[in-house]
């Protein structure tokens, strides 16, 4: 007699051997094939509350949503759902995050950036200083000399900022108090520091700063004292450093190089004008340009022929604490002057001419202005005429030729030393607040 239940069970095990035995009644979920947000670039608002970022999928249904790094303070990511949403309450900087969307057969994943532009506290310096100089260096770290200190005494003392921590350390001291100096980067990431006030008399010196040894060693002495001067690195790796204003007050016409091989500063040819605390910077063909300092007039160094020549006026007479930014198109901003008027002014390189541009929304001198990874400008406190320290800031936008509000420094300051991070952030450092000369910094993300 026939077994039957042996007979069905060997029949069973045939047809799933076989794979004969469909698998249509099944209820595995197909993996996720695509995930979309319908905002992959926010830019937010401090204390505004986000549009809800929402996802859409293709595929298998997502059950589990998850995002790496985290999310700025105040957002959420709703790890059912996968919808962004919250109102953020510190400014962080532009960065790049990436959601995966999973369920039990696989995952998805899709990339967005998130920021929210704004002022932001990072650590403070270890000694107060105002006027300050600042050089970036090629390991990222900033270099923060001399300047004034709470007493308004010059300072010999030196620092660094490490972007990575967000703290300040001690580094060698320089040979000399300075204030009112320049620190320049040179091509072989190290930074001359020359020139200044109260310096010895007749000692017109000038220091090399080496990031390898954290030390400062003299080099050669300038041709002549000179303090509010223009410094700039040419495409030969020279230096050049001219006008300012002597240890009288005189303003100044000279010039002169540094070379960086031979550690010796040889004079150049003097400029058109005397000018006294005067600002300059280096154009796209590596000339430069010098401003004001002795009314509305401009002049223009050719390092192929060591000579200046006059170029167009600007529009209004700079005669100092206002700023020269070199824009990516090529021209030069010119913002702000003592008498905190707000014109504003462009100059062409290629017609060598002035045009006014869009006024900035406070007139101010002493600010900080700074190039951003973006092509605006940042001109961030200073000073009005009544002297008290701006906290207000504000862009330029070379595209619309306007400004626009930027928000506020989390401490109203003037003289603050500022420059622009490899992050792309701008490091604040320093200068006179309310309540005198201060140590606190911060950090700006666009």
């Amino acid at each position: 007699m026939l077994n039957r239940p042996r007979i069905l069970a060997a029949l069973l095990a045939a047809l799933l051997a076989t794979g004969l035995l469909s698998a249509c009644g099944s209820t595995s979920e197909p993996a996720p094939a695509g995930l979309t947000y319908s905002t992959t670039l926010g830019i937010y608002t401090v204390g505004v509350a986000i549009t809800p970022n929402t996802p859409t999928s293709t595929g298998g249904a997502i059950t589990s949503y998850t995002v790496s790094p985290i999310l700025p303070v105040g957002l959420a990511l709703n790890g059912t759902t996968g919808v962004i949403s919250g109102t953020p309450t510190t400014p962080t900087a532009r960065t790049a995050y990436t959601v995966t969307g999973s369920n039990g057969s696989g995952s998805t994943s899709t990339a967005m950036t998130l920021g929210v532009p704004g002022f932001a506290a990072t650590g403070s310096m270890t000694v107060a200083r105002s006027a300050a100089r600042v050089a970036l260096l090629a390991n990222g770290k900033v270099l923060v000399t001399g300047g004034y200190d709470a007493d308004g005494f010059d300072l010999a003392s030196a620092e660094l900022y490490d972007p990575a921590t967000g703290t300040f350390s001690s580094t060698g001291n320089m040979n000399v108090r300075r204030a009112s100096f320049t620190a320049t980067l040179l091509q072989s990431g190290k930074v001359l520091v020359a020139g200044g006030y109260f310096l010895p008399i007749g000692s017109p010196s000038a220091e090399v700063f080496d990031p390898a040894t954290g030390t400062f060693s003299v080099t050669g002495s300038m041709t002549v004292e000179r303090t509010g001067h223009v410094a700039a690195l040419l495409p030969n790796g020279k230096v050049l450093l001219a006008g300012g204003r002597d240890r009288a007050g005189d303003s100044l016409a000279s010039a002169e190089l540094y070379d960086p091989v031979t550690g010796t500063f040889a004079a150049t040819g003097n400029m058109t004008t005397a000018r006294g605390t005067t600002v300059g910077a280096l154009l796209a063909s590596g000339k430069v340009i010098v401003t004001g300092g002795s009314g509305p007039s401009a002049e223009v160094y050719d390092s192929s022929t060591g000579v200046f020549s006059s170029t167009g006026s600007m529009a209004i007479a700079r005669y100092m604490h206002y700023a020269v930014t070199l824009l990516s198109s090529g021209k030069v901003l010119v913002s702000g002057s003592m008498f905190s008027d707000p014109i504003a002014e462009l100059y062409d390189p290629a017609t060598g001419l002035f045009a006014t541009t869009g006024s900035m929304i406070t007139g101010r001198e002493q600010q900080a202005a700074i190039l951003l990874a973006s092509g605006r400008v940042l001109e961030a406190g200073g000073r009005p005429i009544q002297d008290i320290p701006l906290a207000s800031a504000e862009l330029y936008d070379p595209t619309t030729g306007a400004f626009s509000s930027a928000g506020n420094l989390r401490t109203a300051r003037k003289e603050a030393a500022a420059i622009l991070l490899q992050s792309g952030a701008v490091l604040v450092a320093g200068g006179r607040g309310d309540n005198g000369t201060l140590s606190s910094a911060e950090l700006y993300y666009e």
